[in-house]
């Protein structure tokens, strides 16, 4: 079922491409769940040589607010047809409906929306690796990467994993963090647009 049916009228999913539509709200918070536990898995790291102490305290400040810099420097711009395929095209311009998206997207209220997300995904990363931190206080390592200890190169030394956890969480955070921003913004547009619509009959 696509998401919306209930919410975003046919008139309106008929002017913008389908993948902001693809899952109903409850479908957008399993996969948010799923994220955030990958992005907390990313940050824990794999093996005990992996347990980073700066990545536990700082990468959970730090991942979910580059994916929300991401988005307010460049907030995505709806479209029409699939993406890889030759029905793509750009936004209609013309179209104000359309344009009233583009203008939430880059609203205020869409950037206060989305970096309030940013904080309270950086908020339950930190609960979930700061009390993980308290757990293995005796066994965590201390170490920032540097050659000495193959930073480049996981499960190498203390340390090695930092950039590939602040990496890898950032890209599970950037998923999380657009399916709820887009999702959001999506069908806060399609209620306005409808109620719109609806004074107007």
């Amino acid at each position: 079922m696509p998401a919306g049916d209930s919410v975003i009228p046919p008139q309106l999913r008929r002017k913008i491409a389908p993948a902001p539509l693809l899952f109903t709200p409850g479908e957008r918070t399993f996969i948010r769940v799923a994220f955030i536990a990958f992005a907390a898995l990313t940050l824990y790291g794999l093996g005990p040589l992996n347990h980073n102490g700066f990545l536990y305290l700082l990468g959970p400040w730090v991942c979910p607010s580059i994916p929300a810099a991401f988005f307010t420097l460049l907030p995505p711009l709806p479209s029409r047809g699939l993406f890889f395929s030759k029905n793509w095209q750009g936004a209609d311009g013309a179209d104000p409906v359309v344009m009233h998206l583009v203008e939430l997207y880059k609203s205020r209220e869409a950037r206060r929306h989305l970096w309030n997300q940013a904080l309270r995904l950086s908020g339950i990363l930190f609960a979930i690796l700061g009390t993980t931190a308290i757990v293995l206080r005796n066994s965590l390592n201390w170490a920032l990467p540097s050659s000495r200890n193959a930073y480049l190169y996981p499960g190498q030394g203390p340390g090695s994993w930092f950039w590939v956890g602040l990496i890898g969480c950032s890209i599970f955070s950037f998923v999380a963090l657009a399916v709820d921003h887009i999702g959001w913004v999506t069908t806060t547009w399609a209620s306005r647009e409808a109620t719109h619509q609806g004074d107007e009959g």
